[in-house]
């Protein structure tokens, strides 16, 4: 019986990976050609890959695979994909780190630029986290030049 974690990579089919390998060796694609490649890659690839990391914590000790940063991004852009926004405290547990060491993670992450920080217009005491359009294109291009056979996790 197959994982969790392999079966979600069996649904994914909006991109073949001849198509993948092909963008890789070509130049990062316009703006709104990225925008094109966004809405055909559906939100579920990033979620695969966040299974299989999971599944990876499952059978290896935590500390060995680390990544908080990666576990930020990934969600992020999957919930950028799916058109949803994210809490601070949505991320701490989306990273599965403690809240401080999540703190620290998306400050370097802000201030490299790769994610910003706002406040909730309607209520004050929630800050928003997203990626910022950097962010959002280095995660396009990671994606759009990934084969599925080399997935990395």
């Amino acid at each position: 019986m197959a994982s969790v974690a392999y079966s979600n990579l069996a649904h994914v089919t909006s991109f073949s990976s001849v198509e993948l390998v092909s963008n890789y060796s070509q130049p990062s694609p316009l703006a709104e050609d990225r925008e094109r490649a966004e809405q055909r890659l559906p939100s579920r690839t990033v979620r695969a890959v966040q299974a299989a990391r999971r599944r990876r914590l499952a059978l290896f000790d935590g500390d060995l695979f680390s990544d908080p940063a990666w576990d930020i991004l990934l969600e992020l852009y999957a919930l950028h994909l799916e058109q949803r926004r994210a809490s601070v405290s949505a991320v701490y547990t989306a990273s599965t780190v403690p809240a401080s060491t999540a703190l620290r993670w998306l400050a370097k992450l802000e201030q490299d630029g790769l994610v910003v920080r706002t406040e909730d217009p309607l209520d004050q005491r929630r800050n928003w986290i997203d990626l910022t359009t950097d962010g959002r294109e280095r995660m396009g291009r990671f994606f759009e030049t990934l084969p599925f056979a080399a997935l990395s996790v």
